[in-house]
């Protein structure tokens, strides 16, 4: 049993999409509209391909259907930024997860740890996320897949990012929402917890997940719980609010 979530800790790495924000929204967006543009489908599940690099998640999608890439993967890749970009721009707000600022706020100025971000996003819609969300000057390393030969679920990021950090993989904790970027951070030997959206097994993640969460409400306050203990404490906190009368 971990004494603490941030017990040795001396750094905490985000995913971004689907983690931190609820961009993973627009991808899917993107991808259902131009699929159905060019190939006429429109079912998409997000947690098909989610933490996936864009090449990758169309390799995936259209393989998965035995449908002929007529449209060259680089070209969908262009189409699915471009639409991406376009929709995120025409949002007046891109939300964070519950409880992101407040967690993030005690980790950087209260606790004093080094904050770390790793997507599978390029640098150029990185930035123009981060920039829409307040978070451009916030993090102490930003690894994207322009710094990185291969994406997640590859763990050469956690790598780069860890270097960067001037940590090691056991002072780190990491939050991610795919499974393949939960599999990228097992392999760099980083303790995961997992925004958990329930559409895929809790046996399918690594080992080194330990925990499950549907957001980070909560956390503030109690990072020198366990996971286990937090979590008690919410359903304790339900449990004891008085009924509301009908």
């Amino acid at each position: 049993m971990y004494k603490s979530l941030l017990q040795n800790k001396k750094a905490v790495i985000f995913d971004l999409d689907g983690t931190i924000t609820d961009t993973e929204y627009f991808w899917a967006k993107a991808i259902v509209n131009i699929a159905d543009e060019n190939y006429g489908f429109v079912e998409y599940n997000i947690a098909e391909t989610a933490g996936l690099e864009l090449t990758d998640r169309w390799e995936h999608i259209l393989l998965k259907r035995q449908i002929e890439p007529k449209i060259p993967y680089s070209d969908l890749v262009k189409m699915t930024i471009t639409r991406f970009v376009q929709y995120i721009t025409e949002a007046e707000t891109i939300k964070t997860l519950p409880g992101f600022w407040s967690l993030a706020t005690e980790l950087k100025l209260e606790k004093n740890i080094k904050i770390g971000l790793t997507t599978n996003t390029r640098k150029e819609l990185v930035n123009t996320i981060l920039d829409k969300i307040g978070l451009s000057e916030f993090f102490d390393a930003v690894v994207t897949l322009d710094d990185a030969k291969k994406p997640k679920p590859d763990p050469e990021m956690y790598h780069i990012c860890l270097k960067e950090l001037g940590i090691s993989s056991k002072e780190c904790l990491v939050f991610e929402d795919s499974y393949f970027g939960a599999q990228a951070s097992a392999k760099a030997n980083i303790q995961t917890v997992v925004i958990w959206d329930a559409l895929i097994d809790k046996k399918s993640y690594p080992e080194e997940v330990i925990g499950f969460i549907p957001d980070f409400e909560g956390l503030a306050g109690n990072l020198d719980k366990n996971l286990e203990e937090v979590l008690l404490d919410q359903v304790k906190e339900v449990l004891d609010q008085p009924a509301q009368e009908e």
